[in-house]
């Protein structure tokens, strides 16, 4: 597990009704941990979004960052879905990790093994360094 994950920053819009009571954050960027060219990681969120939105869940775009804001802005999607099931798309778009949110508790999620365990991390409002501008 790569600890950049263990202090990401989230930018993200209070979707319409507030936060989900539990949600997952999911990016389709960075399959396996690579460092992929933008038109795969573009083309890899896209289908993230696709099977997001074919399973019918509810979502809202979400950008992550390091602490200092020095590191790129990655595009993710916050999931309302139940834990195993975020768990599964993590494992299904390759991610090392997702991020889980569990009534404002947040978690970091290994996408290997053979079941989700959250490590707590901190409070969501903690970790939201802003609004994400659309």
């Amino acid at each position: 597990m790569n600890p950049r994950h263990l202090r990401t920053i989230f930018y993200a819009s209070m979707p319409r009704g507030g936060w989900p009571a539990q949600f997952a954050v999911i990016t389709g960027w960075h399959r396996g941990g690579a460092a992929l060219d933008r038109v795969s990681n573009e083309a890899n969120h896209d289908s993230l979004r696709t099977e997001i939105f074919s399973r019918g869940l509810l979502f809202f775009p979400i950008a992550t960052t390091g602490p200092d804001l020095a590191s790129a802005f990655e595009p993710a999607f916050g999931i309302a879905c139940a834990l195993g099931e975020g768990w599964q798309l993590g494992r299904q778009f390759k991610q090392e990790t997702i991020y889980w949110v569990d009534e404002g508790q947040l978690a970091l999620v290994a996408c290997a093994g053979a079941q989700p365990l959250p490590l707590p991390l901190a409070s969501w409002t903690e970790r939201v360094g802003g609004e994400m501008r659309v």
